[in-house]
C-alpha cells in the first residue's frame, strides 16, 4: 500500500464524513458530482446552483441522512439554508459550534456567527488580523470538502480501510480512557501534595496539629499564672520569699467569676465565626462587626487592691450553668457554627454587675492601672492564635488558678457518652466532637467547663468546714497571708453537682495541679527570675522557661539583649534540666551575655549533660569568645544532638578546632554552620574532612560559605566514605568565575558514589545548563535522594531539561523540586571558552561532532551521556563513535564501575563524531522506507521521555507548585516540550491546574503530542476561549501546517518559538532517516554538498552552514536564531501507485476555485493533505492555472513533485514555466538531480556551478548523454573558470567530464542540450533516471509523451504552427505537402532548406513575409534539423506536432476553466469578459479580463489563436471558435451528467 493512513485532524465525538464511508451513504456518482460554494462571486445558472448545492449537502451530511434524494425533496430555500448551516470538521468549527450553542444561535451559519463574533471583538481583530481569523475557518472548510471526496475515493479503491462501527467504538473508548486517566492523575497529585506537607513538617521539625493546639493551651494557662503573680507582686509592693511562697493560703472569700465569664463570652463570640467555606471578604466584615459590637469603654483608674466581689449563691450559679449550657448547644453537626453564628453574634453572658446575663457586650476592664509589660512576639510559625497572651484581668486569672488541667486534646475518647457530658469539668473525653467544629468552638467549650469548675469550687468554699483552696503557684497546702483579714468558711464536704456526674472528682486540700501531676515545682526558678529582673530593672518576659513551666529555652527572634540573657544565666541553676536552647534571630546578643550563659551550663555539669540542642543562628554580634565557649560547650555536652551557629563568624584560627570537636562528637546528628566564614583557606579541606568524619551526623548545612573548585573536589572525595549523612545544604557556596563552569559540579559529579543522601540543596550556586547535565548524569541512579533544591540558579530551558529528565527517570527516587528563580538561563552562544562555545547535549537528537575537554565535569558528563545513549540504542561503541582523536593517545573506551557509571578519563582533549545514522538503522529496521510519520513516532518514543505513571505524579505536581510563577512556568513548559512525550490527560491536567497559563501550556506542549488526528484535535479543544485559539494558532501556524509525510518545501523557522523548533528538529530527523534509507537501497549521493542530506540551502541567522559544518549531522540545533532551508525528500511513488481520477480532480479544482481562501491558504490546505493521494502531470498542469503569482505556481509544483506517479511525463507541466528563472528556482529547491529532465532533455538550457556537488553531477549527466547519443548535442557550450576566464570550448565538451570525479571543482558550465528523435538512447536515459533520480525504471518509450513547450522553439516555429492549425488536421499532412509526397511527385521523406522555401510559398504561408524572410525560414529549418544533417525528416518535423499538442491543450484548458467558472454556455463567459459590452476585446482588455476571472495560464497564446484576423481584437464570432474545444458532457449508466476536465 503506497498511502500512509495518517488521518487529518477531526473530532472523535462527531466523526467526519470520510469516517462514515463504511456506513450507508449515497452513491459514488452522487457524492462526487460537481459542487460549488454557496458564496461564489461569479454568476451561474439557477439550475447549476440547485444541482451543486444539493450535491454538496448530500456529501456533507451523509452520516446523518441515509439518502437525501429519497428521504425528501426540499425546496430551493431549504437547500440554501441547509448549505449555509452546514459545518465542517476542525478545531475552529468546534469552538464556533460551542459558541452557537451557548448563545442559542444554533441555526446561524458558522461563517455568519464567526464574523459576528469577530465584529464584537473588533479591537482584537484589526486589519489583517480579521482576514487571518476568517482564513482559519475557510481553510478548515476547504480541507473538509477536499478530504471528504479524497478519502471516499481511496476507500472505494481499497487503499484506505472503511470505517466500521468497531472503529468508532474504539474511538469512544479512547475518550473514556482519557477521562479515567485524568481522574487518576488528579487523585495521585492530591495525595502527593498531602504527603509532601507531612514531609515538610517532619523535615523542619514542626509539631503535628494536635501537638500545636495542646501546646498553645498549655502556654496560655502558664502565661495566665505568670501575669497573676506579676500583678499580685505589684499590688503588694513586695517580693515573695521562699518561706512565704511555700506557706501560702487562700484567704479570699470566694473566687470571682468575672474573668472566667468574660473569657467564656469571648469564646462564644469566637464560636460565631463563619464556616470554613466563607470567603476572606466575609470574614473581614464579620471581624469588624464583632469588634464593633464587643468594644468595651475605656476603664477608669482603679486602686491596686480592688474590692472583693459579692458572694454568689451556689443555687443561682447552678442556674447560670444551665443557662450557659442552653446558650452553648452541643456541636452535633458540621453545620453547627453556621446555625448558631447569628445567635451568638454580639452577645455577652456577663452583665455590668458581674452576674450571668444576656447583654450586648458592655462591661468594664478589671485590670489594675499598671504599666503593661513589654510586648513579646511569640514565634508561632504556621500556628493559629486561639487565645490571648495575657489574662483579661487579674481576677479572671485568679479564678482560673483552680482549674484542673485537662489531658492533651489529641487523646480523645470516641465514646458517645462524652457528647452528653461535653460540659463536665473533669471529663477527659470532653473534646469528642464531629468534623466541622473549629478550634474556636473547642475553646469555648473548655472555657465553659472552667466556669462551671470555678462555680463548683466557690459553692463548696462557702460552706463551713471546707478545706482552703490551694493556689496554682503554690507548692504546699499552707495558706498565704492576705492584706485583709482572712475568712475561713465552714462548709460540708464537697459533693459532685448533679449535672457533673461520676467524672467529677474534687481536689484534695493543699494540692495543686503541678504537684499532683508529678512535675517539679516552678516556684523557685520563677522567684529567682523575678528577683533578678527587679535587680536589673527589667520587665519580665513571660516565656514558659522563665515561668518555670518548661525545661526548653525557646526564644527565637524575641529581641533579647545581654541583660536578658544574664538574668537567665543566674536563674538557670534552679532548673533541674535544660534540654533545648533556641535563641536564633537575637542579633543584639554579644559576648557579654552569651559567654556567661554558656559558661553557666559548663559550671553545672548536670545541665550540660542534658542539653540536646543548641540554636544560636542569627546571633551575628557574637564574637570569638563566644566561639571559644561554644567549642568547650560542644566538647562537654555529650548528649548534644543539634547545633546551629549559622551567621556567627568563626575566625580561621578556631575553625579547625570547632570542626574537630563536632566531627568527633559521639551523638551529634545535625550541624548547621551556614555563613560562618569557612572556605578559601589552607585548612578548609581539613575542616571538611573533620566534619565528614562524623559517624553520627545526618544533617550538614554549610550554606553561604565560599569554596573553590579544589575544595569541592576534596568534599566530593570525602563524601564517598560517609554513609551517614542524609541532608546536605550548600546554598551560595560556589566561588564562580563568570563564563566558567560552576565549581560545585566537582562535588555533584562525585555524588554518583553516594548512597545515603535524601535531600540536597544547591541554591544560588550559578548552576547553568552545564551543571544541570552533571546533576542528571550523577544522580540518575541515586538510591535515596528525594528532594533537590535549586532555587535561583540560571538553569534556563537547557538546564531544566536535564532536571526534568532526572525526575522522570525510573531509576531515580527524586520527587520534589524547587526551581524558583531558575528561569533565566545562560545561552551557549554567550559563553566564550577559548574561542569556542560549549557544546549542548540534545537527548532527542544527540548526533554530531564533539570536542570535549575531559578536565571539565560538564564535558565528562556529556561523554558519559553519549555512551549511555549508545547503550540505549544497542550500538557497539566503535560503530557509534567515529573519527576519534585523543590528545594523549592511546585512547580506549571507558568501562562501568560498581556504581554503574562510565569511568571517563579526566584529562586530555577528545574529538569524535557520534553516529546517529547507525543507531537509526539498527533501531528502526521494521519501519517502511516511506513511513516518515511512523519513524518520527518511533524515534520520539525511543529517545524522548514518556513518563511512567509512577513518575507522572511528581512531574505534574511540581508543575502545579509553580502556579503563579509565570517565568518559571514558561521555562518549565519549554523544557517539557523539548524532551517529553505528552498525552491528552497530562496536558488537560496541566491546563486545569494552572488556568492562567492554559493557552501557553497548549502552545508549548502541542508538539509533544502524538501526530494523530485525535490527540491534536482534543488538545486544541482545551483552549479557554476562541480568542486564545486564534492567537495561539497564529504563533504555531508552521507546526500545524507541517506535513511530515510530505516534508518537501521551504521553511523559515524562529527557533525561539517552541513549535518552530519542533519543526526544525523533525526536519533534521527526517533528513537522517532518508540518508539511512538511501544507504539501505544503495542509492547515489545527490545531495547539494555531498553529505547525503535532503536539506538544501540551509542558513542560520542568514549565514550558510557550509562555512561552519561540513554536514548537518555535525550541527547541533540551537534554540535561538532563524533557521531557513529547503527540504527535498527522496521519496518516489512506486510502480502501480494510483493517482486521483480525473473526475475527482475536477471536483477538487471546483472546490479550490469556489473557496474563499486566499491563494496562499489554498496552498497550505493542499500541502496538509498532499500525502493522501498521487497526481499525474496533467493534474499539476491544470492546477497551475489557478494561481496568479509565479511563486505560488512554483510552490504548488514543489508540494506535489514527490507525488507524481509518471515522472517521465513531467515535461507536460514544466513547459508551463515560460521563464528560465522559474525553472532555475525549482531546480535549486528540489535539487538539480531530482529535477533533471532525464527522459526528455531536448531543448533544456542549463547554467551549472561546478563548485556545488549536485550541479556537478548534472553537468556529468549531460556529458554522458552527449557521449551516448551524439557528440555535439550540447549546443553553445561555455565554461567560465573560477578566475573569470571564459572558455568557448571550440573543441567541444571534454568526454572525460562524463565521470563526475574528473569534472573541475569550480567555475560555471552552461549550454543547451538538443537531440534528434532518431539519436535518442532511451536505455541510457532510463539508467540515469534510476541511478540519480530514484525513479522507477520500468518505463517504455511508448509510455513517454514527447512534449515541446511553446517557449522552446523560435518565434518562426510558432508562426508556422498557427498557420498550420487553422488549415490542417495534423502536421503530417503539411509535411507531405511540403515534401511533395502528397501527390507522389518529388517526395523522398526529407525536406531540405530549398524545399521548405518552395513548399511554404506553395501552401500560401505568408507568415515570414518581409525583408528578413530568408533568415526566418533558415532559423526555422535549423530548429527542425537539430542534428545538422541538412535535411528534416518526418520524425524531426513531428516536433511541430508536439507544439500542436501544446497549443491544443492550452486552448482546451482555458475552455474548461471557463466551464468551471461560468458553466456550459460560453455566452456567460463572454459577457463577463466583455464587461463594457463593446462587442470586442483588445489585447490589453483581454489580459485584464482573464486575470479578473482568475485565469493565470498562457493568455497570450489563447489570444493569438482567437485573433484569426490578425487585427489585434477579438470579437464574439472569433470567440465562438472555442466551442469546438469544449468537451461535451458524458452520459454514464447512472444518468448522472459529469464532465471530464482533462484530455485523455
Amino acid at each position: 500500500m503506497q498511502e500512509v493512513s495518517t488521518h487529518h485532524s477531526r473530532s472523535v465525538s462527531a466523526p467526519a464524513d470520510d469516517e462514515c464511508v463504511g456506513l450507508e451513504q449515497p452513491s459514488v456518482a452522487e457524492s462526487t458530482s460537481s459542487q460549488a460554494s454557496s458564496a461564489t462571486k461569479l454568476s451561474r445558472s439557477s439550475v447549476r446552483k440547485k444541482s451543486l448545492s444539493k450535491s454538496r449537502l448530500s456529501n456533507r451530511n451523509s452520516c446523518f441522512t441515509k439518502d437525501f434524494d429519497e428521504v425528501s425533496k426540499p425546496t430551493d430555500k431549504e437547500i440554501q439554508e441547509a448549505v449555509d448551516r452546514e459545518s465542517s470538521t476542525g478545531v475552529f468549527t468546534e469552538y464556533i459550534e460551542r459558541g452557537k450553542a451557548k448563545d442559542g444561535h444554533w441555526k446561524m451559519s458558522n461563517e455568519k456567527w464567526y464574523f459576528t463574533f469577530l465584529s464584537v471583538h473588533r479591537e482584537k481583530y484589526i486589519g489583517v488580523l480579521m482576514h487571518n481569523a476568517m482564513g482559519w475557518l475557510y481553510k478548515e472548510q476547504l480541507t473538509t470538502y477536499l478530504m471528504a471526496s479524497i478519502v471516499q475515493e481511496r476507500k472505494e479503491q481499497g487503499i484506505l480501510p472503511k470505517t466500521t462501527i468497531k472503529s468508532l467504538r474504539e474511538q469512544a473508548l479512547s475518550i473514556r480512557r482519557i477521562k479515567r486517566t485524568l481522574g487518576g492523575i488528579t487523585a495521585e497529585v492530591a495525595n502527593w501534595e498531602m504527603q509532601n506537607k507531612v514531609l515538610d513538617q517532619a523535615f523542619s521539625g514542626s509539631f503535628l496539629a494536635d501537638d500545636i493546639y495542646s501546646s498553645l493551651e498549655e502556654r496560655r494557662q502558664r502565661q495566665e499564672d505568670f501575669w497573676l503573680l506579676y500583678h499580685d507582686r505589684a499590688r503588694e509592693e513586695r517580693c515573695l520569699d521562699a518561706s512565704e511562697d511555700d506557706n501560702m493560703d487562700d484567704g479570699r472569700s470566694s473566687p470571682p467569676l468575672d474573668g472566667a465569664l468574660s473569657k467564656f463570652r469571648d469564646a462564644c463570640n469566637r464560636l460565631a465565626w463563619p464556616s470554613a467555606g466563607t470567603t476572606t471578604a466575609e470574614k473581614r466584615s464579620f471581624v469588624k462587626e464583632l469588634q464593633r459590637k464587643n468594644s468595651l469603654p475605656r476603664s477608669e483608674p482603679k486602686p491596686l487592691v480592688q474590692e472583693k466581689p459579692k458572694r454568689q449563691d451556689p443555687r443561682k450559679l447552678t442556674k447560670q450553668a444551665h443557662f450557659a449550657n442552653s446558650c452553648f448547644p452541643k456541636p452535633t453537626s458540621p453545620s453547627y457554627s453556621r446555625q448558631h453564628s447569628s445567635k451568638m453574634e454580639g452577645l455577652s453572658l456577663l452583665d455590668s454587675s458581674g452576674k450571668l446575663g444576656l447583654v450586648s457586650g458592655q462591661g468594664t476592664n478589671s485590670l489594675p492601672n499598671l504599666a503593661h509589660p513589654k510586648p513579646v512576639a511569640i514565634d508561632r510559625k504556621g500556628m493559629p492564635t486561639l487565645f490571648d497572651k495575657r489574662p483579661s484581668s487579674a481576677n479572671s486569672a485568679t479564678s482560673r488558678r483552680h482549674i484542673h488541667k485537662r489531658k492533651d486534646a489529641r487523646y480523645h475518647d470516641q465514646d458517645d457518652r462524652c457528647e452528653k457530658d461535653i460540659l463536665h469539668p473533669n471529663n477527659d473525653r470532653w473534646l469528642v466532637t464531629v468534623a466541622g467544629v473549629n478550634a474556636a468552638a473547642l475553646t469555648a467549650v473548655k472555657i465553659a467547663q472552667d466556669c462551671l469548675q470555678a462555680g463548683a469550687h466557690s459553692a463548696s468554699a462557702k460552706r463551713p468546714g471546707s478545706a482552703p483552696l490551694s493556689r496554682p503557684w503554690s507548692s504546699g497546702g499552707s495558706t498565704r497571708p492576705d492584706v485583709g483579714p482572712s475568712r475561713n468558711w465552714h462548709r460540708r464536704p464537697q459533693s459532685p453537682p448533679k449535672r457533673l456526674g461520676k467524672h467529677w472528682s474534687p481536689r484534695s486540700p493543699g494540692a495543686s495541679p503541678r504537684t499532683s501531676s508529678g512535675l517539679p515545682s516552678p516556684a523557685a526558678s520563677r522567684r529567682k527570675y523575678l528577683q533578678e529582673c527587679d535587680h536589673r530593672a527589667l520587665v519580665p518576659d513571660p516565656m514558659a522557661f522563665n515561668t518555670g513551666h518548661s525545661s526548653e529555652l525557646n526564644a527565637p527572634s524575641r529581641g533579647l539583649q545581654d541583660d536578658d540573657l544574664l538574668v537567665m544565666a543566674e536563674t538557670i541553676a534552679n532548673k533541674p534540666s535544660v534540654e533545648h536552647v533556641c535563641m536564633r534571630g537575637n542579633a543584639l546578643l554579644t559576648d557579654k551575655g552569651l559567654v556567661p550563659f554558656l559558661e553557666s551550663f559548663r559550671s553545672l555539669g548536670r545541665l550540660q549533660d542534658h542539653v540536646l540542642s543548641l540554636d544560636l543562628a542569627g546571633c551575628k554580634a557574637a564574637g570569638f569568645r563566644t566561639v571559644k565557649s561554644l567549642v568547650k560547650f560542644a566538647h562537654q555536652a555529650i548528649k548534644l544532638r543539634k547545633l546551629d551557629i549559622s551567621g556567627i563568624h568563626v575566625m580561621a584560627s578556631s575553625q579547625l578546632e570547632l570542626c574537630s570537636v563536632l566531627g568527633q562528637h559521639p551523638v551529634l546528628e545535625s550541624i548547621r554552620l551556614a555563613k560562618v566564614g569557612m572556605g578559601g583557606t589552607c585548612i578548609t579541606e581539613q575542616c571538611l574532612n573533620q566534619l565528614l568524619s562524623s559517624k553520627t551526623n545526618r544533617f550538614l548545612d554549610l550554606s553561604w560559605n565560599v569554596f573553590n573548585r579544589r575544595e569541592f573536589k576534596a568534599f566530593g572525595d570525602m563524601i564517598k566514605n560517609n554513609n551517614r549523612l542524609q541532608h546536605l545544604f550548600l546554598d551560595n557556596c560556589a566561588g564562580c568565575v563568570v563564563g566558567e563552569e560552576t565549581p560545585v559540579s566537582e562535588l555533584v559529579e562525585r555524588l554518583a558514589h553516594d548512597h545515603s543522601l535524601r535531600s540536597l540543596s544547591l541554591c544560588m550556586n550559578r548552576i547553568d545548563f552545564r551543571g544541570a547535565l552533571v546533576i542528571e548524569d550523577s544522580l540518575e541512579d541515586h538510591e535515596r535522594l528525594v528532594r533537590l533544591f535549586l532555587k535561583h540558579n540560571p538553569l534556563g530551558v537547557l538546564g531544566l531539561r536535564s532536571i526534568l529528565r532526572l525526575i522522570c527517570r525510573r531509576t531515580s527516587r527524586l520527587s520534589r523540586l524547587d526551581i524558583e528563580g531558575c528561569y533565566q538561563g545562560i545561552q551557549p552562544e554567550a559563553i566564550s571558552d577559548q574561542g569556542e562555545k560549549p557544546q549542548v547535549f540534545s537527548f532527542t537528537n544527540p548526533g554530531g561532532r564533539y570536542r570535549l575537554d575531559l578536565t571539565k565535569p560538564y564535558d565528562r558528563s556529556l561523554c558519559r551521556m553519549l555512551y549511555e545513549t549508545a547503550d540505549r540504542f544497542g550500538l557497539q561503541q566503535d560503530a557509534a563513535f567515529l573519527n576519534m582523536h585523543y590528545s594523549q593517545p592511546p585512547y580506549s573506551h571507558p568501562q562501568k564501575d560498581a556504581a554503574d557509571q562510565y569511568q571517563v578519563l579526566r584529562e586530555g582533549i577528545l574529538t569524535f563524531t557520534f553516529n546517529v545514522e547507525s543507531a537509526i538503522e539498527v533501531a528502526y529496521k521494521g519501519i517502511r522506507d516511506d513511513d516518515y510519520v511512523g519513524f518520527l513516532q518511533q524515534h520520539f518514543a525511543t529517545t524522548r521521555f514518556t513518563p511512567h505513571l509512577a513518575k507522572v505524579t511528581p512531574l505534574l505536581a511540581n508543575w502545579k507548585v509553580t502556579d503563579g510563577m509565570h517565568a518559571e512556568q514558561n521555562t518549565f513548559l519549554s523544557a517539557l516540550a523539548a524532551d517529553f512525550n505528552m498525552v491528552v490527560p497530562f496536558l488537560e491536567f496541566m491546563v486545569k491546574a494552572c488556568p492562567s497559563m492554559a493557552d501557553t501550556t497548549i502552545f508549548r506542549l502541542l508538539p509533544s503530542m502524538p501526530r494523530d488526528g485525535n490527540s491534536l484535535f482534543l488538545a486544541q479543544c482545551l483552549y479557554p476561549s476562541l480568542n486564545d485559539l486564534f492567537r495561539t494558532s497564529e504563533l504555531m501556524e508552521d507546526f500545524l501546517e507541517f506535513n511530515p509525510q510530505n516534508p518537501t518545501g521551504h521553511y523559515k523557522l524562529e527557533l525561539e518559538n517552541s513549535t518552530d523548533f519542533a519543526v526544525a528538529q523533525q526536519l533534521l530527523l527526517l533528513d537522517r532517516w532518508e540518508s539511512v534509507v538511501n544507504k539501505r537501497n544503495e542509492r547515489a549521493d545527490v545531495s547539494q554538498r555531498a553529505n547525503k542530506s535532503s536539506i538544501r540551502n540551509e542558513t542560520h541567522q542568514g549565514r550558510s552552514l557550509q562555512f561552519s559544518v561540513s554536514s548537518l549531522t555535525e550541527w547541533a540545533l540551537p534554540e535561538s536564531g532563524e533557521f531557513e532551508c529547503d527540504y527535498a525528500t527522496c521519496f518516489r511513488p512506486k510502480k502501480g501507485s494510483q493517482p486521483l481520477s480525473n473526475e475527482l480532480w475536477e471536483k477538487i479544482m471546483i472546490d479550490i476555485y469556489d473557496s474563499k481562501c486566499r491563494p496562499a491558504d489554498r496552498l497550505k490546505v493542499l500541502r496538509s493533505i498532499s500525502h493522501h493521494f498521487f497526481l499525474n502531470p496533467m493534474h499539476i498542469r491544470q492546477m497551475l492555472g489557478y494561481f496568479r503569482s509565479a511563486l505560488d505556481r512554483e510552490e504548488a509544483v514543489v508540494i506535489f513533485f514527490p507525488r507524481l506517479v509518471d515522472m517521465h511525463n513531467a515535461k507536460i507541466f514544466r513547459v508551463r514555466f515560460e521563464k528560465n528563472e522559474d525553472l532555475v528556482r525549482l531546480q535549486d529547491r528540489l535539487g538539480y538531480p531530482a529535477f533533471f529532465p532525464f527522459w526528455q532533455p531536448e531543448n533544456a538550457r542549463f547554467s551549472l556551478n561546478l563548485g556545488v556537488h549536485d550541479q556537478r553531477l548534472c553537468a556529468s549527466m549531460f556529458v554522458q548523454l552527449m557521449v551516448k547519443e551524439k557528440v555535439g548535442n550540447i549546443k553553445e557550450p561555455e565554461y567560465v573558470k573560477p578566475n573569470g576566464e571564459k572558455d568557448k570550448m571550440e573543441m567541444g565538451v571534454p568526454r572525460s567530464w562524463a565521470e563526475p570525479k574528473r569534472i573541475p571543482q569550480g567555475g560555471v558550465f552552461s549550454g543547451m542540450y538538443v537531440c534528434a528523435p532518431e539519436d535518442r538512447q532511451f536505455e541510457a536515459r532510463r539508467k540515469l533516471a534510476m541511478s540519480y533520480g530514484y525513479q522507477d525504471g520500468q518505463v517504455t518509450s511508448s509510455e513517454v509523451k514527447w512534449w515541446t513547450g511553446l517557449t522552446e522553439p523560435p518565434e518562426e516555429a510558432l508562426d508556422l504552427l498557427e498557420y498550420l492549425i487553422s488549415r490542417y488536421t495534423n502536421v503530417d499532412q503539411a509535411f507531405l505537402e511540403v515534401d511533395g509526397s502528397a501527390d507522389q511527385s518529388t517526395g523522398n521523406g526529407e525536406i531540405t532548406l530549398a524545399e521548405m522555401r518552395e513548399g511554404l510559398q506553395k501552401m500560401g504561408c505568408h507568415k515570414f513575409k518581409g525583408p528578413d524572410e530568408e533568415k526566418k525560414i533558415e532559423r526555422l529549418f535549423r530548429y527542425l534539423d537539430p542534428g545538422g544533417e541538412g535535411n528534416v525528416s518526418l520524425k524531426e518535423w513531428q516536433v511541430l506536432g508536439q507544439l500542436w499538442s501544446e497549443f491544443d491543450l492550452t486552448i482546451r484548458e482555458f475552455v474548461q476553466f471557463l466551464v468551471i467558472a461560468f458553466g456550459e454556455d460560453l455566452r456567460d463567459a463572454w459577457a463577463m469578459l466583455d464587461d463594457d459590452e463593446s462587442g470586442e476585446l483588445s489585447e490589453a482588455e483581454w489580459f485584464e479580463a482573464v486575470e479578473k476571472i482568475g485565469y493565470f495560464g498562457p493568455a497570450r497564446i489563447v489570444f493569438a489563436l482567437l485573433d484569426s484576423s490578425d487585427d489585434g481584437d477579438i470579437t464574439w464570432d472569433e470567440f465562438k471558435v472555442l466551442e469546438k474545444y469544449q468537451v461535451k458532457s458524458e452520459v454514464r449508466a447512472d444518468s448522472k451528467p459529469r464532465r471530464s476536465l482533462l484530455v485523455r
